[in-house]
């Protein structure tokens, strides 16, 4: 009888559950992936997983496109790795549904699209969709966004006079690289010779603790989202933990690199590290002088934050404790080193006691704390991270991602400030930083590229501004526009 009861239950726990999946599948429906990148390969294997109804990707041309649709068309596969058992979640396999070589291609059959470019390519993406034809889209999934792009990607749709659901993710959640390699010296030490190097076969070599999710439609409709719902569930099913908030501008304001970056990399030693091509070695995270760590770049970390949380507090979101947040989701310090009382009351502590603490933040993950020390004593060299290089091709410098995108986020808040009537020292001085080491260095450049380089990036930013204040009915927007171009 027992038997029988156990199997009568194991039939309802399996129906249920296969109900369940049903309702998952139903939930976010066809989903396009759009991006060939690392992330869009991990996000494949994750839907694959049974969170979706058919699977589709498409991307942007380009020769890595190319690239991967050839040897995808080979295998018909795409595959994740992970580098130690505590990743195996994320590891696994996926295949499409179908692959689109161009954007334009892009057929009637999609309920989710799922960006996974960079936050600065939204506009340019889907404006190359032809979103006018697609009117089964019900919502779009950033990946990755930046401050802001929630109400960029409505926009977008607005103007095919369409009102879809934006769900934002607070930042990709894992640390996935491509096994492509261009410098050929590279060496790989945690993958195995055997391991085929391709655009479709990836490493996740780290996971976030904890990312943050927001849909639009909470704060337009005031109403819950099923799919968010779906979409915490899935994460944690790699062991992710997730946590809704009531609104995008809350989540987009929690991303750490915009706190850190400027303050670490928009610095004349760092800014010199990126343009080097020769010389011993420095590193992003370590003190001076072998990286750009001192009590200066602290303090100007705690003036950025403050001000970044104005402005987050200005439209009405939630703004971060910036010690409990590198802490708590991003790496941990040992309790010796910083104990919780003071990260729980960072906020309260006057500004020289916060420039003390992450100063020892810092000092205290040079070395990961938690490892294993080896036979001589020593700990993994956390912050042995080189510098990434800017790169000439032809007569066009190209400067990396970071700071670029860096600098992006800066001008935004910048326009941001200025239209809500916000003094922005410390935005404004990583600003004036930046142009000035630009036009010192490549003024004489002959490629008209290089040259426009600020002014595209003012512009850029300015629109994107003006989408935001648009969006939330500022009518100042064009007020403060009208100032701006009488004062300068």
């Amino acid at each position: 009888m027992d038997n029988l009861i156990s199997a009568a239950q194991t039939s309802s726990s399996q129906i249920g559950s296969s109900q369940k999946d049903q309702k998952n599948r139903e939930a976010l429906g066809n989903t396009l992936l759009i991006g060939a990148g690392p992330a869009a390969v991990q996000m494949a294997v994750i839907f694959a997983r049974g969170w979706t109804q058919r699977l589709g990707i498409a991307s942007r041309c380009s020769d890595h496109w190319s690239d991967f649709l050839q040897q995808y068309k080979q295998l018909n596969q795409v595959s994740v790795r992970s580098t130690k058992p505590a990743l195996s979640s994320l590891a696994g396999t996926a295949h499409f549904d179908q692959c689109y070589e161009q954007l334009t291609h892009i057929d009637n059959q999609w309920d989710t699209i799922v960006l996974c470019v960079p936050a600065d390519c939204y506009q340019h993406v889907l404006k190359q969709i032809p979103l006018q034809q697609l009117d089964k889209i019900k919502r779009v999934i950033l990946l990755s966004p930046s401050f802001g792009s929630h109400l960029i990607v409505k926009h977008q749709f607005q103007c095919t006079n369409r009102n879809i659901e934006v769900l934002s993710f607070s930042t990709y959640f894992a640390a996935t690289k491509s096994t492509v390699f261009n410098d050929k010296n590279t060496v790989l030490k945690d993958v195995s010779d055997k391991w085929i190097s391709s655009r479709i076969n990836v490493i996740t070599k780290a996971r976030k603790k904890r990312i943050y999710i927001s849909a639009s439609n909470l704060v337009d409709q005031k109403r819950s989202s099923h799919v968010m719902g779906v979409l915490v569930d899935m994460l944690n099913s790699v062991d992710i933990d997730v946590i809704t908030m009531a609104d995008c501008f809350s989540v987009e304001a929690r991303s750490i690199t915009a706190y850190v970056h400027p303050p670490l990399f928009v610095n004349p030693f760092s800014l010199e590290q990126i343009l080097k091509k020769t010389g011993p070695p420095k590193y992003m995270y370590k003190l001076f002088p072998e990286g750009p760590i001192t009590p200066t770049a602290m303090k100007e970390m705690v003036q950025l934050w403050k001000e970044i949380s104005k402005i987050v507090i200005r439209l009405n979101a939630e703004p971060i404790n910036l010690l409990k947040f590198l802490n708590d989701d991003n790496y941990p310090v040992l309790e010796e080193s910083i104990g919780r009382f003071d990260i729980e009351n960072f906020e309260k502590y006057p500004t020289n006691k916060q420039e003390y603490l992450l100063y020892v933040r810092y000092a205290s993950i040079l070395v990961d704390p938690f490892s294993e020390p080896d036979d001589a004593g020593r700990y993994f060299d956390f912050s042995a991270v080189a510098f990434p290089k800017a790169s000439y091709h032809g007569d066009v410098f190209t400067l990396p991602r970071v700071p670029l995108e860096d600098m992006k986020a800066m001008y935004v808040f910048y326009f941001l400030a200025k239209a809500l009537q916000i003094s922005v020292m410390a935005i404004s001085e990583f600003i004036f930083r930046f142009e000035t080491w630009f036009e010192t260095n490549f003024r004489l450049e002959k490629n008209n590229l290089n040259n426009k380089l600020i002014n595209n990036l003012r512009q850029s930013s300015q629109h994107v501004v003006d989408i935001i204040l648009n969006s939330l009915d500022y009518n100042i927007s064009m007020t403060n526009r009208n100032l701006r171009n009488h004062n300068e």
